[in-house]
């Protein structure tokens, strides 16, 4: 197999990625996240499986971990979400594209 098809084909459980985190009245802090990869499958089996899970009970559906000092639990997840309003959806859009993105081989 060429290195080019290995790369194409070969399949990461996890990768890293950084979300914009808003702040008010100043710039996204890139905050970097530990996502689960999934392929086409696992991923809709996933979407149906929690889709209708909110917050913090969402976001530990796709992540595993975060490069912040604090813990990385269901706690500290609920502070960042209610204290940066927009970090639910930098989040789970940065796991949408580079999840996604990755399978198109972007």
């Amino acid at each position: 197999m060429s290195k080019k098809s290995s790369v194409i084909f070969s399949e990461s459980a996890s990768f890293k990625a950084k979300a914009p985190i808003p702040i008010a009245g100043a710039q996204p802090v890139p905050v970097e996240f530990t996502f689960i990869g999934r392929d086409s499958d696992e991923y809709n089996e996933w979407w149906e499986a929690n889709h209708d899970k909110e917050g913090a009970d969402f976001i530990l559906t796709f992540t595993t971990g975060w490069e912040l000092d604090d813990p990385f639990d269901h706690e500290h997840i609920t502070k960042l979400l209610k204290k940066r309003m927009g970090s639910f959806t930098a989040i789970f859009e940065t796991y949408l594209k580079q999840n996604c993105s990755a399978k198109l081989g972007n």
